[in-house]
């Protein structure tokens, strides 16, 4: 009966190992979270898409044609503390990713100390990211990202602190650059304004303060189109501020097939240039539109420029107003 009770026991202890091990191999495994920041804050340019946190703006950077640059846009916070940059930089060759490491190394050892390198996938291509300490105590940190025989780099600088915060927010930004095969050109903000161009002949020119501005073709000369939301109710606020000597007049612009009605302003001082502004009204809040075309041969009436096929297209095809991220 003694032994009985034994081989029972002895019996119940395994069973019980068994169960504990089988716990412990057949259990999934811990994912650790993906650091990331939720944005409606997002740049295409030239195929190349960025995230930035929604509060935050980019900038236009002339690009540098010297056979190594040919794309050049900064960002960076609304105080200021976080810059940062892309750039594309044309090589000879699609480089091995070492070789690119220990070229880009050489490049920066004057510019950081304490570097530390770490290789990372990207948009399913393999890629380096640098972190260092600059010159000022400030920090940096650099995406190298190769795509053929094309670099693309994206720098971060920032004030020197521990916060994980920060470490998200930077990672994030960096992390984010992707190759989008089947958009040219893009730009949304958590505002509502959104800017896409199908054919890629408008493109995304600056930020401005709560909207930005593209660049295109109006009557074959080189042309902007500016969209910002403004506090402004009337155009009279606007005269104010500005010397206009072309009086208020009418337009209407389809934004989301809609026919928006809007009142017109304009300077034509400049012989060559013609600056418009309009005020308009959609869905409860107030925009102004900005338009600046080369009218050196007077061949379009700047009050009725807002009948032009160019701006008409882009009106039409290119802008969308949507409700801002916080409404959603």
């Amino acid at each position: 009966m003694t032994k009985l009770i034994k081989e029972v026991l002895l019996l119940f202890f395994v069973s019980i190992l068994f169960l504990i091990s089988s716990c412990t191999l057949f259990s999934p495994k811990r994912v650790t979270p993906t650091r990331t920041f939720h944005t409606n804050n997002y740049l295409i340019t030239s195929h190349f898409s960025i995230m930035i946190p929604d509060n935050w703006v980019f900038s236009h950077i002339k690009p540098i044609y010297n056979g190594q640059i040919g794309m050049r846009f900064c960002f960076h916070d609304p105080e200021q503390r976080y810059h940062g940059i892309v750039e594309l930089e044309e090589t000879d060759k699609d480089l091995e990713i070492d070789t690119l490491k220990r070229y880009y190394l050489n490049r920066i050892k004057d510019k950081l100390k304490n570097i530390k390198t770490v290789k990372t996938t990207i948009d399913r291509r393999e890629a380096i990211i640098f972190k260092g300490t600059a010159l000022n105590n400030s920090q940096t940190i650099i995406l190298l990202y190769p795509l053929f025989s094309n670099i693309i780099l994206v720098e971060i600088n920032y004030p020197f602190h521990n916060s994980s915060k920060t470490a998200v927010i930077t990672d994030s930004i960096v992390r984010s650059l992707s190759f989008k095969r089947n958009i040219e050109e893009e730009r949304k903000i958590s505002s509502g304004l959104h800017f896409i161009s199908p054919k890629g002949n408008w493109k995304w020119y600056s930020d401005v303060k709560r909207g930005f501005i593209v660049q295109g073709k109006i009557n074959n000369k080189n042309g902007f189109i500016g969209i910002w939301k403004t506090n402004y109710s009337g155009l009279n606020e606007l005269k104010q501020i500005e010397q206009f000597n072309i009086k208020i007049f009418n337009a209407f612009f389809y934004i989301n097939n809609q026919k928006v009605y809007a009142k017109g302003v304009g300077n034509t001082n400049n012989k060559q240039a013609v600056e418009l502004f309009y005020l308009l009204k959609y869905r409860n809040n107030s925009y102004i539109i900005y338009i600046n075309y080369n009218n050196s041969g007077n061949e379009l009436n700047p009050v009725q420029a807002y009948l032009s096929p160019d701006i008409v297209y882009f009106f039409s095809n290119c802008l969308l107003l949507e409700r801002p991220a916080e409404d959603l």
